[in-house]
């Protein structure tokens, strides 16, 4: 069983939410999620998820799959999560992303680049 990392300023009740229900990283980073966000983070993490997301530009698509990373990173510190983009602007975009949803949080970084973070 993997532990939560612990994140300062978030109490424990913060973090078994968080733990719990991944649509909570976007609320403790102060962005609640639309209802579809919700139910797309939610059914994400179910394994063998697969999912096609139809939404207009601009909607959230990116910030919603970028919490997704950071709940994943939290819940399974012993794993990497990799992210995968078609282009490298697109990658670079989808880890700065990444990196605001892990500020927001107060999380630790213990290394930091364009295009990979190291949570503490």
């Amino acid at each position: 069983m993997s532990t939560l990392r612990p994140i300062d300023g978030l109490t424990a009740l913060d973090l078994m939410r968080i733990a719990l229900d991944p649509a909570a990283v976007m609320e403790a980073a102060g962005a609640p999620p639309d209802a579809w966000q919700a139910d797309v983070l939610r059914k994400a993490t179910r394994v063998g998820f697969r999912g096609l997301l139809l939404t207009a530009r601009q909607s959230g698509k990116s910030t919603s799959l970028s919490a997704l990373a950071v709940w994943w990173a939290l819940v399974r510190p012993e794993r990497d999560v990799l992210v995968i983009a078609p282009t490298l602007r697109q990658a670079v975009e989808l880890v700065y992303k990444c990196r605001h949803v892990v500020d927001q949080l107060g999380v630790k970084l213990s290394s930091d680049s364009a295009t990979k973070l190291v949570l503490g």
